[in-house]
C-alpha cells in the first residue's frame, strides 16, 4: 500500500522513476506472498520440507539395509491442519507408522459418487512422488482434474495420452493431479516407460478408503474452491471436446 501512495505523488515528468517503482513494488509484493513449506516434527523441531523428506528417505534406507533393499518399507506420516501465514505453511506431524506392507485398497468399500458431489474433496495430506505434501488448500484458486489410477489398470493406461494432451493445453490454468495407492518405487518404474504428465501422489490407500473409493480409472472435476462438481470414468478420444467444454466452464 505504501508503494501505491509513493507512485501517486510523483509528477508526470518523472514517469521513468514511476515505472521503476511499480516494478520494484511488484517484485516485493510477489516475494512477500511466496509461502515456503515447513514440517514441525514431534519433538518440536521445525525444518523445511525438502530437509524433512531427505531425512525420512535416509531413515528408510537405513531400515532397508538392516532387512533387504528389495523389501518394501516406508514411514507413513499423518499431519495436523497446516498453520498458514503470509510467508509460510507449517505442517505438524501428528503421528507416524512404520509400514512393511504395501498399502492396499479395501475391496469391501462401496463407492457412491453422489455422496461426494457438491462437497470439498477431503484431502488432508497426500505425499507426492517428489516427497512433498499436497492438501486440498493447494488446489484452491484453480479448477482441478484429479485422476485415480494404478499401474496394472489397462483403461488407466489407455487414457493417459488424452490426459497428457489436455494437461499441456491447460497448463497453468488447471491443476492436474494423479492419485494412486501404489508406492514411489512402482510408480517411478512405470514412468520410465510411459508418460503421465500429472502431479503424481502415492501411497494414497488410506485416503481412498476414507472416501470408499475402489474403481479405476476415475476422474474428479473440482471447481476453484476444491468442490467436486463431476465424476467420470475412463475418457476416450471422442470425449475430448466435451472434456474441454466442461473445463472451460470451470475457469
Amino acid at each position: 500500500m505504501q508503494c501505491v501512495i509513493l507512485i501517486v505523488h510523483y509528477k508526470k515528468q518523472q514517469s521513468t522513476m514511476k515505472y521503476y517503482l511499480v516494478f520494484i513494488c511488484l517484485i516485493l509484493s510477489t516475494s512477500s506472498f511466496a509461502q515456503k513449506k515447513y514440517i514441525q516434527k514431534q519433538d518440536g523441531q521445525i525444518v523445511d520440507e525438502s530437509t524433512f523428506y531427505k531425512e525420512k528417505n535416509e531413515l528408510v534406507q537405513k531400515f532397508k539395509e538392516k532387512t533387504s533393499p528389495d523389501k518394501y518399507f516406508d514411514i507413513i506420516y499423518e499431519f495436523e491442519e497446516p498453520i498458514i501465514s503470509q510467508d509460510s505453511i507449517i505442517y505438524k506431524v501428528r503421528s507416524f507408522a512404520l509400514s512393511s506392507l504395501p498399502p492396499q485398497i479395501n475391496r469391501k468399500n462401496i463407492f457412491n459418487e453422489k455422496n461426494l458431489i457438491g462437497k470439498p474433496l477431503s484431502i488432508k495430506s497426500l505425499e507426492t512422488i517428489n516427497g512433498e505434501i499436497l492438501t486440498i488448500k493447494d488446489l484452491t484458486g484453480k479448477p482441478s482434474i484429479v485422476n485415480f489410477w494404478h499401474t496394472g489398470c489397462g483403461p488407466c493406461i489407455r487414457e493417459m495420452p488424452i490426459l497428457n494432451e489436455l494437461s499441456k493445453e491447460y497448463e497453468g490454468k488447471v491443476n492436474f493431479i494423479a492419485i494412486t495407492f501404489e508406492t514411489k518405487e512402482k510408480v517411478d518404474k512405470f514412468l520410465t516407460k510411459r508418460d503421465f504428465d500429472f502431479l503424481q501422489t502415492i501411497n494414497a490407500a488410506d485416503f481412498m478408503n476414507s472416501i470408499q473409493f475402489r474403481e479405476f480409472p476415475k476422474t474428479f472435476y473440482l471447481d476453484k474452491n476444491g468442490i467436486v462438481t463431476k465424476i467420470e470414468g475412463a475418457i476416450s478420444d471422442d470425449q475430448k471436446e466435451e472434456f474441454r467444454n466442461y473445463l472451460n466452464s470451470l475457469l
